[in-house]
């Protein structure tokens, strides 16, 4: 914010930050008298500027340009602000309804351009890449690696598992295959020991990554696997944002292309008709998927501690899960991960049996995860199957796919 001040005349101007360049202006007519004590205007002016209430600015920094050292009364000063308030509210009003324009123009253009996806029963499914994310070492290592049922790509979440088995995971499908998951997650304390196993994944010569926030990006940065810029770095990562990182718009989808991210993951809790959008739109450049325990919560507080009244610590700790109960009569299931609560939905989010109509409207990828629930290496395998063979599966759920987002 800019404060200028003459004998005649005070002019305040601010610019608001993240807006494309939004700025306001007020003023107040003098004339002022000469201050008796040097640089009294900047004193009072952050004084009162800092005091912004209950609107949603806040002053990042106030430069007073007062020459001749005028006198304004706090009453006018506060005055001012109140002008200047308006003013803001006004210009970020304006502001968000270009962008909002800008974005549905965008839009508008690129899927115009695409040709109308065909329906399951005009075209055959073409055979599309499969990825298979699990929390269990052991589970990853039950898939094959060659044949027609093996994964086209293993995603392993470097929280749950150690650098051992990571190293296990890449001696059996190779490093190429292997693409390492960062967590939604990671605390400062959790930090340094990500760091070890990402750099870990990196000798292991791994090159492939799934970014599950927006620090992932600062991390990899931090590792020399991306450049400041967000391109790809040395070692040429190829970088896939994960369904944390929400795509339901391709005003989305380009924001992280630009922060680097080559393929981004659809939003699980989409609907049909905008799926379809998004698959025409981004040509092969988005996963979905279409088997999932989809975390309904992440708490830092875990459940069994507070029921019990203390922790027994991380090494005598018993408790591997439980069901809760809600107001609708319907259930959730929570697990512990580390010292974390990870809340899921009683039955797994699924779309098996519409991977046709998926494949038909423009899906190349699609992703099943096992995990947040204690799968076995054999329930996986048999849910694998079926999900390649697009049978509906029971006690499964398809989230907002037919509904649509509301």
């Amino acid at each position: 914010m800019q404060l200028t001040a003459t004998c005649s005349a005070l002019q305040a101007r601010a610019a608001l930050a993240g807006t494309g360049g939004a700025t306001a202006e007020a003023g107040l007519e003098g004339p002022f008298e000469t201050a008796r004590k040097p640089g009294a205007l900047a004193e009072s002016a952050n004084s009162v500027f800092e005091r912004l209430g209950d609107t949603p600015f806040a002053l990042a920094g106030l430069q007073v340009d007062d020459p001749v050292g005028v006198f304004v009364p706090v009453s006018r000063l506060n005055a001012l602000r109140r002008d200047l308030a308006t003013a803001l509210h006004q210009a970020f009003d304006t502001a968000r309804a270009r962008q909002r324009l800008a974005i549905a123009a965008g839009e508008t253009d690129v899927l115009s351009e695409t040709v109308p996806p065909a329906t399951a029963s005009q075209a055959p499914v073409p055979a599309p890449r499969w990825s298979v994310l699990a929390d269990d070492v052991t589970v990853l290592l039950a898939f094959p690696t060659t044949g027609p049922d093996a994964p086209n790509e293993i995603q392993a979440p470097l929280a749950a598992l150690t650098t051992e088995a990571l190293a296990r995971v890449v001696t059996h499908f190779g490093a190429n295959r292997v693409r390492a998951v960062l967590p939604p997650v990671a605390r400062a304390w959790d930090t340094p020991a990500l760091r070890d196993r990402l750099r870990a994944a990196k000798s292991l010569g791994i090159h492939r990554w799934l970014v599950a926030n927006v620090a992932s990006f600062e991390l990899l940065r931090e590792n020399g696997i991306l450049t400041t810029h967000g391109t790809a770095g040395p070692d040429a990562p190829d970088l896939l944002a994960d369904w944390t990182l929400p795509v339901t718009n391709l005003a989305a989808a380009r924001a992280l292309a630009a922060m680097g991210a080559a393929t981004v993951t659809l939003a699980p809790e989409d609907g049909r008709d905008n799926l379809v959008r998004l698959l025409a739109a981004l040509h092969g450049r988005a996963e979905v998927i279409v088997y999932q325990d989809t975390p309904l919560l992440i708490s830092e507080s875990c459940v069994y501690a507070n029921l019990a009244g203390a922790c027994p610590g991380p090494d005598r700790c018993e408790f591997r899960g439980m069901t809760l109960e809600h107001s609708r009569n319907g259930h959730f299931l929570a697990r512990p991960e580390g010292c974390r609560t990870v809340v899921v939905s009683e039955t797994p989010f699924c779309l098996a049996g519409r991977l046709r109509e998926l494949a038909a409207a423009g899906a190349t990828r699609f992703r099943a995860e096992f995990a947040h629930r204690a799968y076995t290496p054999e329930t996986a395998l048999a849910t694998w199957q079926a999900l390649r063979a697009d049978r509906a599966l029971p006690r499964t759920h398809a989230g907002n796919y037919l509904r649509g987002l509301q």
